[in-house]
């Protein structure tokens, strides 16, 4: 009987996936003589174990049994390494995130204190609290969109330093990048918000009695 099988991942998911031949035990020729045998289960494999050690042994009890293990541990030994490297950038990311908001509120809420006058003045003569809610904000998203564009950039430049240790994923994936920008426009947004909302409370006689 000939078959046709799909090329697989020998010893870990991050390398190349190289042509595969199967051939009977008898004809296999190896320098230390193992096999590895592969039982497709439903439910709990691990459970089957015993199960599987006795098939083998009622064939040939001399047979020693090594290494069991599940499909799913196995995967996940040969990506522990990368894992570990992904949650340090998870966690500089997150500090990243959270440095980029403070940054935004700092410079937002210095520039609302710096513009108390000229707030107090634009109230005086009749500017809706909308209006100077949306000149706060405006202010502010257009310095995080400045930073997304060039963060963007440098991503996707800096993408191709990532394909080898990514793997069921391309390094650029259109959805990857279009949530994190709406993350990233998210907090913008949440530190925009508090500086915008204490222009809108400037009280014109106080802004103009201000030096």
């Amino acid at each position: 009987m000939v078959g046709i099988v799909g090329n697989v991942h020998h010893t870990g998911l991050d390398e190349q996936r190289a042509p595969q031949l199967y051939i009977p035990e008898s004809q296999g020729q190896f320098a230390d003589g193992t096999m590895d045998l592969a039982v497709r289960t439903r439910g709990d494999p691990a459970a089957l174990a015993a199960a599987v050690r006795s098939a083998i042994q009622s064939v040939d009890p001399t047979q020693p049994i090594l290494n069991v293990s599940t499909m799913e541990r196995v995967v996940s030994a040969t990506a522990q390494q990368r894992r570990f490297t992904f949650v340090l950038f998870q966690v500089f990311a997150v500090v990243a995130l959270l440095l980029a908001g403070a940054g935004i509120y700092g410079v937002l809420a210095g520039s609302v204190t710096e513009r108390t006058r000229e707030i107090g003045i634009r109230s005086a003569l009749g500017a809706p609290r909308a209006g100077l809610l949306g000149m706060v904000m405006r202010q502010g998203l257009a310095l995080a969109a400045a930073g997304l564009l060039v963060g963007t950039a440098g991503a996707l430049g800096l993408s191709r330093f990532l394909e080898k240790m990514l793997f069921g994923i391309e390094a650029r994936d259109p959805l990857t990048f279009g949530g994190v920008i709406v993350v990233l426009l998210a907090v913008a947004c949440g530190a925009c918000l508090q500086p915008a909302l204490r222009a809108t409370r400037v009280s014109p006689l106080e802004a103009l009695k201000a030096e």
